[in-house]
């Protein structure tokens, strides 16, 4: 049996594992190709890619792991290897040292547990790991990587005809497995016209992409440029804008972090609609296992909010019972903290209070037992802040102090922290969300609300940079080489200047002649813009998703697949045998698909690897029989 899987990242390689590993019990012939046009990590983590020695990642070593372990559900046969942080301290020196295109990634290797290496490394790893997995292939398997592109899958006398980009070689298959990642799209309306404003003009406009892929040099030192955006794509700008320009960040005596100039630095104006950076991820003291046990966002409190009748749950119930967990976490960091300076009699009370009380009424309890007001849960002062700074403040100043504060608190770790500490259970606590999420517990118009309220939520608290990243950030505001704007920020063209203007709800005003869009490519499959999914669109053998579930209906741009068998639905709402997908283009689908696998914690990506892998050998054997 032929299979072919078309991405080489953490999700295509883990299927070709565990492939691997039910050979090993079955006996079953089979042929395994990895399709990519990237080196073996994929896009992401090819540590091919100049930048991806420079850009970090934002999950720490220790708790990033390509095995399948006890946690996993159903997993098949169990082939233990080292978490990363392990394999750096076992197996790396020697791998690299038989790989001397990874010479570069060696002083990666003396970074700690709790440290944040660059993506590159993460391919690297990922490159032990198919070795290591080709070393332990039984006689009846075979594994290949062809580092090619993917253009057409076409059906053809019960098997799928791939063709790569050079059209020189075709590839048949029995069975597909798709683990493609982010697509570039095309540009929108808006963003065409900036592209064409900038080719009419000889400006510089950077579209939105991978910050790994864009062709930085184009933007000239000394020079203002805009960027739109401020989450983790611009944390990678910013360091190439900086770093990557030959400046250089020093410690003083004091511990705060200083830039020096190189000269060489464009002039750098960042804005975002809601004007808030990522927070800094807190310390990590976490093992590499070890979750957050919730005590009332429970998967049996998650079942007592569900209508029995219409097995459905509000968003408001669901997000008060979030709510409560959240805060009721930072309140306990908090009762542990130097800052409160209330008797332990008196913590223990307000912690009492708020575990027989609703989140609302946190704030008044809080109060009472002599909470001091920076450390009072304010859900629009956490997500807004700067939209509350006073027009006549001096905005650069007031973001100093407000990364002050976020490094301060991070410091104190992600488990203790007052509010990096509670940040951090969110991660810990994603798959009861998927839970809800992926059974169709929210009806459409409570799931627009989820999705609208909710993601910006986790994505502002729990997916933020390394900490040193912040501390970059405010040097930079310092060195006078960063101006964070404030919140609403537009961009419009000024055609008599000729250049980019960006305006934001404080009436700031800046003109540049570059533009950079610091965020990925939308996960919408209507505007991709990759001939593989043009053409199965095209073709009616992929559809986007509208779910039903209410009165009404709700569009989406995820590729619509059934989430149990994870064949794609076609243009006819029938499954597609034998293919199967999974992560980023199903994102709305699903929940949060751009995820790392962790270890001993029953990671999504692990998981549906060992499932998509399961399916196919539960074929193959009804196809034998």
């Amino acid at each position: 049996m032929d299979i072919a899987i078309v991405g080489a990242g953490p999700r295509g390689l883990s299927v070709a594992e565990r492939l691997v590993a039910h050979a090993i019990e079955s006996k079953t012939e089979i042929t395994i190709k990895i399709f990519d046009p990237y080196s073996i990590g994929g896009r992401v983590w090819d540590p091919a890619i100049p930048y991806n020695k420079s850009m970090l990642m934002n999950t720490v070593s220790s708790q990033i792991s390509m095995f399948v372990d006890d946690s996993i559900e159903n997993p098949g046969l169990i082939v233990k290897g080292p978490n990363m942080y392990e394999w750096m301290q076992q197996d790396a020196e020697t791998f690299i040292a038989s790989h001397p295109e990874f010479n570069d990634y060696r002083d990666q290797l003396k970074l700690g547990s709790g440290d944040y290496t660059n993506r590159g490394l993460m391919g690297v790893y990922a490159s032990w790991f198919y070795q290591r997995t080709l070393e332990r292939m039984p006689n009846n398997v075979t594994l290949r990587f062809v580092q090619d592109k993917i253009v057409e899958m076409k059906k053809s006398r019960g098997k799928f005809k791939l063709t790569t980009e050079d059209q020189d070689n075709n590839w048949s298959a029995d069975f597909v497995v798709l683990a493609t990642g982010h697509a570039h799209n095309k540009l929108s309306k808006e963003e065409a016209s900036f592209n064409k404003f900038a080719e009419q003009n000889d400006l510089t406009y950077v579209r939105p992409g991978h910050p790994s892929e864009a062709n930085l040099d184009i933007v000239a030192p000394k020079e203002n440029v805009i960027v739109r955006g401020l989450g983790l794509s611009w944390f990678d700008y910013m360091a190439e804008f900086s770093l990557g320009r030959g400046g250089k960040f020093t410690r003083s005596l004091k511990g705060e972090l200083k830039y020096k100039k190189s000269g060489k630095e464009p002039i750098i104006f960042a804005g975002s609609r809601g004007g808030m950076p990522l927070t800094a991820r807190g310390i990590n003291k976490k093992k590499p296992s070890e979750l957050y046990e919730p005590l009332f966002f429970t998967r049996e409190n998650l079942d007592s909010l569900i209508d029995p009748k219409k097995k459905t749950i509000t968003y408001d119930d669901f997000f008060a019972l979030f709510d409560k967990e959240i805060q009721y976490k930072h309140y306990l960091n908090v009762s542990q903290d130097s800052d409160y300076r209330s008797k332990l009699s008196e913590a223990k009370e307000m912690l009492n209070e708020m575990s027989n009380a609703e989140a609302v009424d946190f704030e008044q309890i809080a109060r009472n037992h002599g909470v001091l007001d920076r450390q009072i849960w304010n859900w629009q002062q956490l997500l807004y802040r700067s939209s509350f700074v006073d027009d006549k403040e001096d905005l650069s100043k007031w973001f100093v102090k407000y990364l002050d504060r976020d490094i301060e608190d991070a410091k104190k770790d992600n488990i203790n922290a007052p509010y990096s500490g509670a940040f951090d259970i969110l991660r810990d606590v994603r798959d009861s969300i998927r839970y809800i999420v992926e059974h169709d517990y929210f009806e459409t118009q409570e799931y627009a609300k989820f999705l609208a309220n909710f993601t910006p939520i986790n994505v502002l608290l729990s997916v933020g940079p390394p900490i040193e990243r912040i501390e970059q950030m405010r040097a930079l505001i310092k060195a006078g080489v960063l101006t964070i704007l404030g919140p609403g920020i537009a961009v419009e063209t000024d055609d008599d200047k000729k250049v980019y203007v960006a305006t934001t709800k404080r009436g700031e005003r800046v003109e540049a002649k570059q533009l950079v869009e610091a965020r990925l490519s939308s996960t919408n499959i209507n505007t991709v813009d990759e001939p593989l999914q043009k053409q199965l669109l095209k073709d009616g053998i992929i559809q986007s998703t509208t779910l039903t579930n209410g009165k009404k209906k709700m569009k989406l741009g995820a590729v619509d697949i059934n989430r149990e068998t994870f064949h794609y639905i076609d243009k006819n709402n029938r499954q597609v045998k034998n293919v199967y997908s999974f992560g980023i283009p199903h994102e709305g689908l699903k929940w949060f698909e751009t995820v790392i696998p962790r270890p001993g914690v029953n990671t999504v990506v692990l998981r549906e690897a060992s499932q998509i892998s399961n399916l196919i050998f539960e074929a193959i054997e009804a196809k034998n029989k």
